[in-house]
């Protein structure tokens, strides 16, 4: 899905973040604003790829969904990933119940004694809320930078696509990452690996923020919108700002700290790695909406 709408996000938002760079006054390079003049798509897509592969390779280890769309119309392929993101969700809500099942005696407590199990138990509650709390945040963070693009460009069913695909790929996050961690809670110890910090969490503040540029009133006194759109960018601007993100992103974090602090050495360094690995697939999924 992320191949599908790397492309669809070049052709559309191309277009669309013109209008958060003129608002900013942000210059952009000509190669970069002429970047899909007079090219194939096909050849768009393959320089698509060859940059997502780029960015990959300098981010590190992510989770992401590498089973494509078989839907062509925009309304079949909405479909899919909503539908696909229901599945997820299923089993996310699955592998949680499974990592709250009983965990006396099990080998991934830093006490052997297993007298820190319920303690262990109550930790992986508390992320699995924090994480429903953040992921509310950030599936609305989505839907307002889609607004706001639509406010500039009009609607259109291309939207529609970019929407479900951002709200599946957040599922997809999620379940890949319970499920290593159901993995490293049931299998016996592995090696001690040290998570690749690779960028940091304020990478991803950073291409959250080019999702959506701040908006002063100077800025919209000298747009030619109209005042309804103009309200409703106001609106928008002041909703689920990065502030506001930057503090669901580190709730759960360290609500993930305290569940590692109850691991034995191998457990943690395997579920840190995981919560590493989220972080790194939110950058992408961040990067891929603005590329």
């Amino acid at each position: 899905m992320k191949k599908i709408l790397c492309v669809l996000v070049w052709l559309t938002f191309s277009s669309s973040f013109l209008f958060a760079a003129n608002l900013s006054e942000v210059v952009r390079s000509t190669e970069e604003l002429s970047c899909c003049g007079d090219v194939p798509e096909d050849s768009i897509a393959e320089e698509a790829m060859t940059i997502d592969k780029k960015f990959l390779e300098k981010l590190g280890a992510v989770y992401r969904d590498t089973v494509e769309c078989p839907e062509s119309s925009t309304a079949g392929m909405s479909d899919w990933a909503y539908n696909r993101a229901k599945e997820q969700d299923s089993k996310s809500a699955y592998l949680s119940r499974k990592l709250l099942a009983s965990q006396k005696g099990s080998t991934v407590l830093a006490d052997s004694s297993g007298s820190n199990s319920v303690q262990l138990r109550q930790a992986l509650l508390r992320e699995n809320q924090v994480w429903k709390t953040l992921l509310t945040s950030l599936r609305t963070f989505d839907n307002i930078a889609i607004e706001i693009s639509i406010i500039e460009n009009g609607y259109g069913t291309i939207f529609m696509v970019i929407s479900a695909g951002l709200f599946q790929d957040l599922s997809y996050i999620r379940m890949a990452c319970l499920k290593e961690d159901v993995v490293t809670f049931t299998s016996p110890d592995k090696e001690i690996v040290k998570a690749d910090e690779g960028m940091s969490v304020d990478s991803l503040y950073y291409y959250m923020s080019l999702c959506r540029p701040y908006v002063t009133a100077e800025m919209l006194r000298e747009s030619d919108l109209s005042p309804s759109s103009v309200s409703d960018l106001k609106r928008l601007n002041n909703s689920h700002t990065i502030s506001t993100m930057k503090k669901r992103v580190e709730a759960w974090i360290t609500a993930r700290r305290n569940v590692s602090d109850l691991l034995n050495p191998s457990a943690k360094s395997q579920y840190d790695l995981h919560t590493n690995k989220v972080l790194h697939s939110l950058i992408y999924h961040y990067w891929g909406f603005g590329c």
